[in-house]
């Protein structure tokens, strides 16, 4: 589901890109109410593409921002993206 989200999400990506914005996601699933820094050490890209990766996972409407500032908030699967892993999964 991963893959089919980011995919129709993602359509301007090369394939590259949108491995490592799969990835990304995955990671964000595993750990969740993490910020940018923290997610760029895990994918193992720079803080800056990490951060473009993020907001093109925002812009589709996969991840969300919770949180009252940029230091204390944190990345979260939104109930979208959760439904589409259910539907993928056959829960």
């Amino acid at each position: 589901a991963i893959g089919g989200a980011i995919g129709g999400a993602i359509g301007g990506a090369t394939k590259r890109g949108r491995d490592r914005i799969s990835a990304l996601l995955t990671i964000i699933a595993q750990h969740e109410n993490k910020r940018a820094p923290e997610y760029a050490r895990l994918l193992k890209a720079s803080e800056r593409t990490t951060e473009r990766y993020l907001q093109q996972l925002k812009d589709a409407g996969l991840i969300e921002f919770r949180g009252d500032a940029a230091q204390t908030g944190g990345y979260f699967l939104t109930a979208k993206m959760k439904q589409l892993l259910e539907l993928e999964s056959g829960r």
